[in-house]
């Protein structure tokens, strides 16, 4: 995390995409879009199946980092970090952001200015300068 490298990639996927965009607009007649929501925490990887074997993730982070990015489409934004993750990251230089609280499923319903006793997440919209 010493580099924001998340952030980064988020950016670097989203310019890549752009810049193939009339490409894709020729052929396909759309281009890709996505949205991410950005999250930290401990994860548990597993190996499952015998003939198909695959890995499985599981854990909380996981549960909250989908609520925080089912939020964007809300919010209308394409990146939105957690507060757990954006006190971790060392962002400065070329990314700019708008901070707000927001609500998620796992938490009580609430939005507003101030944060909560809970340990709710505080969704950051981002955007690369």
């Amino acid at each position: 995390m010493s580099k924001a490298q998340c952030v980064r990639c988020f950016f670097l996927m989203q310019r890549s995409i752009e810049a193939r965009k009339y490409s894709y607009l020729r052929q396909y007649g759309h281009y890709p879009r996505f949205k991410a929501g950005l999250h930290c925490g401990r994860v548990v990887a597993t190996w499952v199946g015998k003939v198909k074997r695959k890995i499985v993730y599981h854990g909380d982070v996981l549960n909250t980092t989908a609520r925080i990015q089912s939020l964007c489409n809300e919010l209308g934004q394409e990146l939105l970090i957690s507060e757990d993750l954006l006190t971790q990251l060392p962002l400065s230089g070329g990314y700019s952001g708008k901070s707000g609280v927001c609500t998620t499923k796992s938490s009580s319903q609430w939005l507003g200015t101030s944060r909560p006793t809970s340990s709710a997440p505080l969704a950051l919209r981002f955007t690369s300068q």
